[in-house]
């Protein structure tokens, strides 16, 4: 079973809220000891499963390998889909397919010569994804970088990168 991608903020949210009841059940039981109610009773442990499952989740993160799964998951937390990229682009959607992940973009006015907008795009898509922490994470654990764009004649040209393609 695949554990859900968990953000740095989500698992420090774990631990800052089981720290917090650790503190507020020792504040609670050095002014009311005598009185303390059965709920608090047990709050340092509580507190101290929360910091757990925090570090739990924190360590499959970093442990787990990236899978495409993971990838899109990761990508679709960093930006709300559909997107416009410029004037005439939008960005679909990002989605996993076997060893690979697809970005799908329509192109709402074809450009006049369609193999040379394909061509500057792949030289643009190249240096930035190369450049980008989450597809160097990818590359190395050889995941394949679909860019599928949508003509409104129906055509869709894909841009494939591999994961040589970014090696060095």
């Amino acid at each position: 079973m695949a554990m859900p991608y968990f953000s740095a903020m989500e698992i420090a949210a774990l631990g800052l809220v089981g720290a917090g009841l650790i503190i507020f059940y020792f504040g609670y039981k050095g002014r009311n000891s005598s009185s303390m109610p059965k709920a608090f009773k047990y709050g340092w442990l509580a507190g101290l499963a929360m910091i757990g499952l925090g570090m739990f989740a924190f360590a499959w993160e970093v442990m787990s390998p990236l899978t495409p799964e993971k990838f899109v998951q990761i990508v679709r937390s960093q930006v709300a889909l559909p997107a416009q990229v410029d004037a005439i682009t939008q960005w679909d959607a990002v989605e996993a397919s076997g060893q690979r992940v697809r970005y799908l973009f329509s192109v709402r006015k074809p450009p006049r010569d369609r193999d040379e907008f394909m061509n500057v795009m792949r030289r643009q898509i190249t240096s930035s994804v190369c450049e980008d922490k989450l597809y160097r994470a990818a590359i190395k654990e050889h995941i394949a970088v679909e860019f599928i764009y949508k003509f409104g004649d129906e055509s869709y040209p894909v841009i494939s990168l591999s994961p040589g393609e970014c090696a060095g």
